[in-house]
């Protein structure tokens, strides 16, 4: 008997067949990959982990808890200050926490401003697993104001804030927009896609980075479906008017580059200004340049109400 012979046909299916099979496998694998990237980015970075109130200061600060209107719990200092200052809220960036702004607390502290230093949540003691680059932090932002009023009631009220914090400052602005008197926002972006842009630039040659960029956008549909929303500069539009607004950008900073910071205060409108500090990385302006910082504590107190 003679051996069947396989058709040129069947052949050619066989191989469609195979083929389908491992482009099938590497689509799979490759949006798992991009849902993997996406839950590390908004996933929070580390243990949660003590904040002592710092030794030195230990005899005039206070460690609080603060309560989120959404169920967070918030690790913070409080500090008392002079009656004729400017209260100040200090909050951190990204991965910071308040145990990273020792040097701006001690700035504020030599000011003779009473302060509140919080850990935002996602960060430091502070509760929460799910980071959405300050959107819900806006609620942070808000617990903070409230409770520092409720310490300084007859003070005038500034919130300085970073990056992260920034961005939830600006989000949270209108829901306190007759407690805060005066806000000084460091480094914010502009909105999450162009930051996503911005970080994968720096990290690969540019038609990858538009391909990686595309990928994880459609896996957030899945896991931050608002991730549009995460505007900054859209919700500047609803700034509150009468504040004294300072941004302060760093002319070398490649991740919320002065343009962006520009952008944003043309939104908030006439209250706005930006100052940039030519010399400075993201979030190294205060180190660079203390002018600025001084100039908005002056300024904040001499703005009327």
């Amino acid at each position: 008997m003679e051996p069947s012979l396989t058709s040129p046909r069947s052949h050619l299916r066989r191989r469609l067949r195979r083929g389908a099979v491992a482009i099938s496998m590497l689509l799979v694998l490759w949006v798992s990959a991009m849902l993997a990237a996406v839950d590390s980015l908004t996933s929070r970075m580390h243990r949660p982990f003590e904040e002592p109130l710092p030794e030195r200061y230990s005899g005039n600060g206070e460690s609080l808890r603060l309560k989120t209107s959404d169920g967070e719990e918030l690790g913070a200092w409080y500090f008392p200050g002079e009656n004729d200052r400017l209260a100040v809220v200090l909050l951190h960036g990204n991965q910071g926490s308040r145990s990273a702004r020792i040097n701006e607390l001690t700035f504020l502290r030599e000011q003779g401003c009473p302060v509140l230093t919080v850990t935002m949540r996602t960060h430091g003691d502070s509760t929460g697993e799910f980071n959405d680059f300050g959107y819900s932090s806006r609620h942070d932002v808000m617990a903070a104001v409230r409770k520092l009023r409720s310490r300084c009631p007859q003070h005038r009220l500034g919130v300085w804030a970073g990056s992260l914090s920034a961005a939830a400052s600006i989000f949270a602005a209108p829901e306190v927009a007759d407690d805060v008197d005066a806000w000084l926002l460091e480094c914010p972006y502009q909105d999450l896609r162009t930051a996503l842009q911005r970080r994968l630039n720096l990290r690969l040659p540019v038609p990858i980075a538009d391909i990686a960029e595309w990928n994880l956008l459609s896996a957030a549909e899945f896991q931050l479906p608002y991730w549009q929303e995460i505007s900054p500069v859209k919700a500047a539009r609803s700034f509150p008017r009468r504040a004294n607004v300072l941004l302060i950008a760093g002319g070398r900073d490649t991740r919320a580059t002065p343009d962006e910071a520009r952008a944003i205060a043309a939104e908030i409108g006439r209250s706005a200004r930006v100052i940039v500090v030519e010399n400075a990385d993201h979030m190294q302006t205060f180190a660079v340049d203390q002018s600025p910082y001084r100039a908005w504590l002056a300024d904040s107190l001499a703005h009327p109400k």
